[in-house]
């Protein structure tokens, strides 16, 4: 039990560090700041948790990196250096964030059946709908405060888009470490192991943001 505290404790301590740092770095310093930090974030994860997850076979190897994560960067610093986009890009971590803490919080308190326990046995239905709920309820609070009207249905719906694709790239990313049989991709972040342990739902939401941006800006923003 104290174990179990002591991870909490560590993961909270994580994310709000990374919460105020990126804060930080979106909203008061230039976009290309930002785009740095991106740069950083994905040769790290390139040169050193990626070779973790899949063995050096120049194909596979190189081919799984072009679509993840390196696509998914890359997309990133495009809707960054897009004045009208970059708010998507918050949106999506937000809904992200939202749906990792709702799904590890409801699945540690109720969860009972499992999603896919081959792949990733800690992974429930009741963790899956917490997130989605705490999706719904985070996207429609960010709506009333920077709109006057929100669209409740269209925000039920994305929501469970986020939360179903998030959950595909967390399903992905633990397909890879069960193949390598690693825990984590890596140890960078105490309390949640390694970079993409952190943001693999995200390297896969934003494959839908990018291809959906101008219907999402039209309706979010």
């Amino acid at each position: 039990m104290k174990l179990l505290h002591y991870e909490l404790l560590q993961r909270i301590i994580t994310a709000l560090i990374l919460s105020i740092f990126g804060i930080f770095i979106f909203f008061f310093l230039p976009p290309w700041c930002f785009s740095l930090v991106l740069v950083v974030v994905a040769l790290y994860t390139v040169l050193l948790e990626m070779p973790r997850l899949i063995p050096f076979k120049p194909i596979l190897f190189w081919l799984t990196l072009l679509c993840y994560p390196i696509a998914s960067f890359f997309m990133l610093i495009i809707l960054n250096h897009y004045q009208h986009y970059r708010m998507l890009i918050f949106i999506s971590i937000l809904a992200v964030c939202a749906n990792d803490t709702g799904a590890y919080c409801s699945g540690k308190l109720w969860g009972k059946h499992k999603i896919w326990p081959a792949i990733s046995p800690k992974k429930t239905w009741e963790g899956f709908f917490g997130g989605y709920f705490l999706t719904v309820f985070t996207l429609i609070s960010f709506e009333i405060l920077i709109n006057k009207k929100i669209d409740l249905y269209f925000l039920i719906i994305i929501s469970f888009l986020f939360a179903l694709i998030g959950t595909a790239g967390d399903f992905f990313e633990s397909w890879l470490k069960r193949k390598a049989k690693v825990k984590d991709s890596g140890t960078l972040l105490p309390g949640h192991g390694g970079l993409l342990d952190r943001f693999d739902s995200l390297l896969f939401v934003i494959f839908f943001v990018f291809f959906c941006k101008e219907w999402l800006a039209k309706k979010l923003l």
